[in-house]
């Protein structure tokens, strides 16, 4: 088995034969890989290099100095693993985190959206009641200037004898628009 930075490989074989092992002839392929046998060849070495990942058979036949090929083919199974990041775990661990990534910025975008809607709600409540307010109340029982005893600049009752524009600008002074992560 050969790890993925690994698809560069040797096969060295050799054949007993003990009248003139020199003229031993050997013929392999590479299943899925090659289409036929190699030409005999008196190399003792198979060399392979840049596969791709998958699963290969190495089969190899010898042929002594007689010119008689044997009737037995040794095979030898190689699994080249292809690198972590073409694993189908590793892609479906990658959507999934990519999913997770739009989901989570999905679900923010949504709550700063809610927030700000409960903020224009929360502002028009308040504009509604300084309206209802400074309808009740008439102007001339008060000058602009004079805010009463009882004014301590954070009560809105009290902001209500100000004046109309007064009014809108305080409660627009404490409605918090600034964006919030």
């Amino acid at each position: 088995m050969e790890k993925p930075n690994q698809n560069i490989f040797s096969i060295t074989f050799a054949a007993p034969s003990y009248t003139l092992p020199e003229n031993s002839y050997f013929s392999y392929y590479l299943e899925n890989l090659d289409k036929t046998w190699s030409e005999p060849l008196q190399n003792k070495v198979a060399t392979f290099s840049n596969l791709p990942p998958g699963k290969y058979k190495f089969c190899l036949k010898a042929r002594n100095s007689d010119g008689i090929w044997s009737k037995h083919i040794t095979t030898l199974d190689i699994v080249i693993k292809p690198p972590f990041w073409r694993t189908p775990w590793f892609i479906a661990l990658i959507n999934l985190a990519i999913g997770g990534l739009i989901y989570a910025a999905y679900r923010l975008r949504t709550w700063q959206i809610r927030k700000e809607e409960r903020m224009k709600a929360e502002f028009n409540k308040r504009l509604a009641e300084v309206e209802m307010a400074d309808d009740e109340t008439d102007p001339s029982d008060y000058d602009d200037n004079d805010y009463g005893d009882d004014y301590t600049g954070g009560d809105l009752a009290s902001v209500v004898r100000v004046g109309r524009n007064e009014d809108v600008a305080a409660i627009c002074g404490r409605v918090d628009t600034s964006p919030t992560y």
